[in-house]
């Protein structure tokens, strides 16, 4: 995937880096909702991330996890992280061990749920920009398909929905996902709160 200076990466090695910064960040359970940019601010005080890494320097595993642009997110003993085209997926943060995966796609909504005809979405940034969000219990994902789900800590499903919403921009049709009081806010071209 190429980021949003043009620059590409590998999200794996991406992920193993991230790891190191967030080396300081270990309470077991988020005192609030962790998803883009940590918080929602992108300040990190407590992080002590590397300068420099390399092949062998500062790098603490690497796991091969497939493309996508979501960034991760650190929930106590797990890292969750979208991968194309519609994968959530778990990692142990300490050996980034894949403990699970699920997939969000058309063939996992219920039958009654699905669209007639499958809606094929143009974007230039793929399906799995958008990055999870967790409340310590339940993860809540949003994929450029316009499907929208949550899963436990243990990657079983609690809900899956599809919000049939037209495409308004070549850059994909969704973002991050943001959680308030009982509300899950899922931006899919227009503006959702869904009953989280």
């Amino acid at each position: 995937m190429v980021n949003s200076i043009g620059m590409a990466f590998p999200q794996a090695a991406l992920l193993a880096a991230l790891l190191i910064g967030y080396a300081t960040a270990r309470s077991a359970e988020p005192t609030a909702p962790v998803g883009w940019r940590g918080d929602g601010s992108g300040r990190y005080a407590q992080s002590q991330p590397p300068h420099s890494w390399s092949e062998k320097t500062n790098i603490a595993w690497r796991t091969k996890v497939g493309q996508g642009s979501s960034s991760p997110v650190v929930v106590g003993d797990k890292i969750l992280l979208l991968s194309e085209p519609d994968k959530l997926l778990c990692l142990e943060r300490a050996t980034g061990r894949l403990l699970w995966e699920q997939s969000s796609g058309f063939a996992d909504l219920p039958p009654n749920a699905r669209p007639a005809k499958l809606p094929r979405y143009e974007t230039s940034c793929g399906y799995t920009t958008p990055t999870p969000i967790c409340d310590g219990a339940n993860n809540y994902v949003v994929i450029g398909n316009g499907i929208v789900a949550s899963y436990t800590l243990s990657g079983e499903r609690n809900w899956i929905v599809w919000l049939s919403a037209e495409q308004t921009s070549a850059y994909g049709r969704s973002a991050s996902p943001m959680l308030a009081g009982e509300v899950l806010i899922a931006p899919v071209s227009d503006l959702y709160g869904l009953d989280r």
